[in-house]
C-alpha cells in the first residue's frame, strides 16, 4: 500500500510482537523507526541491497522507503510490509526546481513519519536525504553505492558529484562504504573525518543454485547489468569476436542502450552467439546455467552481480575498477583486466574457455571466497550496531534460532 505525505502513523507493537515474530542468525536488533531513501525504483544493485536490509530488519522494526518511481523496489518493499512513498519529483538528474519540490516532501514525510534515523542510498537522494534529516534533527546514515567522482565517469559529472558529495557530508552522520576503495578515496578527497566513515562489507542472501563450469559443450558467458554507457556491454561484445564459436554471450538486464548494443552484435556478425534476455526475474537460474561471468564497467562500487557469480561458483573477468577487486582475486577467483580494452577481455576469457579445470577451481575458490566475507549476517549485524550507535537506542534480545530467509531464486535485473 502506498502511503500519502500525510498517512497517520501507526501504532507501535508491543514488546512481545517483537520477540514473537522476530528472526535472525544475530542476537540483537533494536527496535525503531527506519525510514530509508532512494532515487531509483528499477533493479539494480543499490536497490536490491536496500531490499536486504528491509527483509532482515522488517521483523523488529518499522520501515519506510521513499523513492522517486514506481517500480521493481517499490513492488518488492510492499510485499515486505515497507511502507513507500513515491516523491516523483526525486530524479536522478540535477534540477533546481524538482530538487527544491523533493526537499520539502522529503522534509514533509521525515516530519509526519517521525523515523529514529534516516538511512540514505546513492548521490541525490543521500544529499536530500541527509538535508532533510539534518533540519529535523534526526540521525542519518549515508551509503554512496560507488562515488561518482572517479575514472570513468565524464568530468562535468565527476565535479558535480565531488561538490554533492562534500555538501552532503557536511549536513548528514555517518557514511557507509561497502568497499575499501570507496573509504580510501573518501579519506582522499576529504569528504568526511575518518570518525564519520564506516566499512561495512556488502552482503547478499546465500542461494542454493550452483552452476557446473567445467561441462558443457557450450560455454555460456554471462553479464548481468542495466543497459548504460557505465556497463560498457560493447566492450564484451567487441571481446566475442575470436572466442571459438561454442562461446554464447547472454545479456541479462535492459535498458537506454540495449538497441545501440543489438545494433553493434549484429554489425559483427554475433546474432547466433550473442542472447538478449531483457529484464530477467530468474537472474541467479541464468547464473547457474553459465559457465563464466564477465562485467567490463568503467567504474564500479562493490557491484551486486559479481556477488551473485560468486555465489553460484563462477570464476570471473571483470574491469579492474573500483571495488571489484575486493570481491575478485585476480589468478584466484578469476581475472581483473583494464576496463575498455577488448583485446586483454579476450585474453583473459580464452584462457578459461580452453581450460574446463581452471574454471571449476577458480569457481570454487570464488564460492569460498563469498562464505567467508560477504555472506549478508555479517552486513546487517554491522550495521545495527551504526544504528544503535547515531541513535542511542538499546537493542533488543531476540530469542530465534531461525536463519535469515533464503534469496528467491528469482534475483530480476533492468
Amino acid at each position: 500500500m502506498l502511503f500519502s505525505l500525510g498517512a497517520a502513523k501507526p501504532p507501535l507493537p508491543s514488546i512481545n510482537s517483537i520477540h514473537s515474530n522476530a528472526c535472525s542468525p544475530t542476537k540483537y536488533f533494536p527496535y525503531m523507526r527506519i525510514l530509508y531513501l532512494i532515487t531509483r525504483s528499477d533493479a539494480g544493485g543499490a536497490q536490491r541491497h536496500l531490499l536486504g536490509l528491509i527483509r532482515a530488519l522488517r521483523t523488529s522494526n518499522e520501515i519506510a522507503v521513499v523513492t522517486g518511481q514506481q517500480g521493481f523496489l517499490v513492488e518488492r518493499a510492499q510485499h515486505l510490509g515497507a511502507q513507500v512513498f513515491v516523491v516523483s519529483d526525486l530524479i536522478r538528474s540535477i534540477n533546481p526546481y524538482h530538487d527544491i519540490l523533493a526537499l520539502v516532501k522529503i522534509c514533509r514525510i521525515v516530519r509526519d513519519y517521525r523515523p529514529d534515523i534516516v538511512h540514505a542510498h546513492c548521490s541525490k537522494a543521500g544529499l536530500l536525504g541527509r538535508l532533510a534529516a539534518w533540519y529535523a534533527n534526526i540521525p542519518s546514515v549515508y551509503n554512496p553505492h560507488g562515488w561518482r567522482f572517479v575514472p570513468g565517469v565524464p568530468i562535468k559529472e565527476r565535479f558535480w558529484s565531488l561538490l554533492g558529495e562534500w555538501i552532503g557530508a557536511r549536513f548528514g552522520g555517518a557514511i557507509i562504504t561497502l568497499a575499501e576503495s570507496e573509504y580510501d578515496r573518501a579519506l582522499r578527497y576529504h569528504i568526511a573525518p575518518q570518525s564519520r566513515l564506516s566499512h561495512v562489507q556488502h552482503g547478499i542472501p546465500d542461494c542454493n543454485l550452483r552452476a557446473n563450469t567445467a561441462h558443457g559443450d557450450v560455454v555460456n558467458l554471462v553479464m548481468v547489468g542495466r543497459f548504460v554507457p557505465q556497463k560498457d556491454h560493447i566492450t564484451a561484445l567487441r571481446a566475442l569476436v575470436g572466442l571459438p564459436e561454442n562461446v554464447v554471450l547472454l545479456f541479462a538486464g535492459d535498458g537506454p542502450t540495449i538497441q545501440h548494443a543489438q545494433a553493434v552484435a549484429s554489425r559483427l556478425g554475433l546474432e547466433h552467439r550473442v542472447k538478449f534476455l531483457g529484464s530477467c526475474s530468474n537472474v541467479s537460474s541464468i547464473l547457474a546455467a553459465s559457465h563464466i561471468c564477465i562485467l567490463a564497467s568503467h567504474y564500479e562500487g562493490l557491484p551486486a552481480t559479481i556477488l551473485e557469480a560468486i555465489r553460484a561458483g563462477l570464476p570471473v573477468v571483470a574491469s579492474d575498477v573500483g571495488g571489484v577487486r575486493d570481491c575478485v582475486i585476480h589468478g584466484q577467483t578469476g581475472f581483473l583486466v583494464p576496463p575498455r580494452d577488448p583485446g586483454a577481455l579476450r585474453a583473459a576469457l580464452s584462457t578459461l574457455v580452453a581450460q574446463p579445470a581452471l574454471r571449476a577451481s577458480m569457481g570454487a575458490a570464488g564460492r569460498r571466497l563469498f562464505e567467508s566475507r560477504f555472506t549478508v549476517d555479517v552486513m546487517i549485524a554491522k550495521t545495527c550496531e551504526l544504528y544503535y550507535r547515531l541513535t542511542g537506542i538499546k537493542p533488543l534480545r531476540v530469542q530465534s534460532d531461525e536463519r535469515f530467509p533464503r534469496e528467491f531464486t528469482a534475483s530480476p535485473v533492468a
